[in-house]
């Protein structure tokens, strides 16, 4: 919730607005706050700000807001008339609304990655793009870590399906690559294939590594294999693996991920490897309803 308070001289006396909370959570989001107040060319003032949608909440994180702030005849401020955060308001001269990236693709054609790409702050991997490949590795050694090597993309909707496609002859020796769930660096959940196309799934959580199922029979042998991750509400995850992207074979059961979000920052689709080079083709992430 936010408040405000007047004062004619910076150090007081203040005087806090009867009204106070000015802006506070409804139906259509939660836990607005941490805003500024900006000042357009034509005079009016507007208040950018974050808050969490309810259904997707924390698996999604804070989402930016922008809420016209309106002045009244007795010198306070509203906003939303008091309502809480807009669920649909005019954009500031008349602009064109730019919906969240709900799609996205990316076949690593250029030689640069796209605008968007995240890695850890204190773990930038080594990374290649162009030529419809991205070569992926750690940066320093992390044995038996599927995450030691990651680059992510932000989700924008708890239910979406993300795929990659990927060369497992690039893997050499204990070698992993795969799409993962990714919360941090001690919390992610994930799919991955090791050199012999022999593909697993992982739960790390609160930075211990645990190996979830093998999927040794049908697994994929083909130049190419693809790894899909299903998942519904924010935290429920299904895996699955193909050697055509087109006839998929389920790996192990749903698995819960509640656990994932950093509270703050929301859970990210990543492509991952370990202990060697990945070899991705593409990623593809779109909504599953």
């Amino acid at each position: 919730a936010l408040g405000v308070a007047r004062s004619r001289k910076l150090l007081g006396p203040w005087e806090k607005n009867p009204n106070n909370p000015i802006l506070a959570g409804n139906d259509t989001w939660k836990c607005p706050g941490h805003g500024t107040v900006v000042a357009d060319a034509r005079g009016r003032y507007w208040l950018l700000y974050h808050a969490y949608q309810p259904k997707d909440f924390v698996y999604v994180g804070r989402q930016s807001l922008l809420d016209e702030v309106v002045w009244g005849a007795d010198g306070w401020p509203t906003i939303n008339h008091g309502h809480g955060p807009s669920a649909q308001a005019a954009s500031p001269f008349g602009a064109r609304d730019m919906k969240a990236e709900s799609h996205f693709f990316d076949d690593f054609n250029t030689p640069e990655l796209r605008p968007g790409w995240q890695w850890p702050q204190a773990n930038r991997p080594d990374f290649t793009p162009g030529r419809g490949r991205l070569l992926l590795s750690p940066s320093g050694k992390a044995a038996g870590d599927p995450t030691a090597a990651v680059l992510a993309r932000t989700t924008t909707r708890g239910d979406y399906v993300a795929t990659v496609g990927l060369d497992p002859r690039s893997l050499k020796g204990n070698g992993t690559a795969g799409l993962s769930a990714y919360g941090d660096s001690d919390n992610s959940l994930g799919i991955a294939v090791r050199s012999g196309g022999i593909v697993f799934l992982w739960r790390k959580e609160k930075d211990k590594p645990t190996q979830l199922t093998d999927q040794t029979e049908g697994a994929a042998r083909g130049p190419v294999i693809y790894l899909r991750m299903t998942v519904r509400e924010g935290h429920l995850y299904r895996f699955a693996l193909s050697d055509d992207g087109r006839t998929w074979k389920d790996v192990g059961v749903e698995k819960d991920g509640a656990y994932l979000p950093p509270w703050d920052r929301g859970v990210r689709v990543a492509l991952v490897a370990g202990e060697s080079i990945g070899w991705f083709k593409f990623l593809r992430i779109e909504p599953s309803r």
